[in-house]
């Protein structure tokens, strides 16, 4: 018998979902042919708006080590378990713009997906 069933599991959801005091705009990179033969990329219009909560504290050791190599700070963005991100979105929140590095967060037990960013410059 596992530790955890799948209602377990959606109750730690649905606690963790409750705590998100914040709002991000997910914004989806398009790539569009441009006249010359190549592509330039945008982020349009908000793709999705999710709860969420953005803090500088929890971050991995790996994520850390990276943005002291590029003299950045890096965010952990913490959303509901479920929510649309992909490694080439941007994240806009509270007036700051940031570029998803990666995911914190993994497996069946996952009551939260954790998104850490670098800030676009």
């Amino acid at each position: 018998m596992p530790l955890l069933d799948t209602v377990d599991i959606e109750i730690l959801r649905t606690a963790q979902e409750s705590t998100l005091p914040d709002s991000c705009a997910v914004k989806r990179r398009t790539s569009t042919a441009n006249t010359t033969g190549g592509f330039v990329e945008t982020w349009p219009a908000t793709t999705y708006t999710y709860a969420c909560r953005i803090s500088v504290n929890g971050i991995p050791d790996s994520f850390l080590q990276m943005a002291a190599e590029r003299r950045r700070t890096p965010y952990i963005l913490t959303l509901a378990h479920d929510a649309d991100v992909q490694i080439s979105d941007r994240l806009v929140i509270g007036g700051k713009t940031l570029g998803v590095i990666g995911f914190a967060s993994v497996g069946t037990w996952q009551s939260a997906l954790r998104v850490v960013a670098f800030e676009v410059v």
